[in-house]
């Protein structure tokens, strides 16, 4: 899978490559639409960043489970201690 991601890629940047030297590419004004876009964009991600904790519940199970995983370990590590 890699090989084939090689293959396609590898020949469109050697090409692009080329055209950077050669002197090719240029560039080009933005468009208009671009420009209101980026702008609606930019307005609605202005009222802060959304909110990234997880549900309460799951939080919970999760850390239970940490907790319980843990205390096994080392109930375990004491059991084998012992003999």
């Amino acid at each position: 899978m890699l090989v084939l991601a090689g293959l396609l890629v590898a020949p469109s940047f050697a090409y692009l490559y080329y055209l950077q030297q050669t002197g090719h590419l240029e560039d080009t004004p933005i468009s208009p639409q671009l420009q209101r876009a980026v702008a609606a964009e930019n307005l609605a991600a202005a009222g802060g960043p959304p909110d990234r904790r997880g549900h309460p519940i799951i939080v919970t199970v999760l850390c239970g489970a940490a907790v319980l995983e843990i205390g096994r370990d080392v109930l375990s590590r004491w059991k084998r201690a012992k003999r």
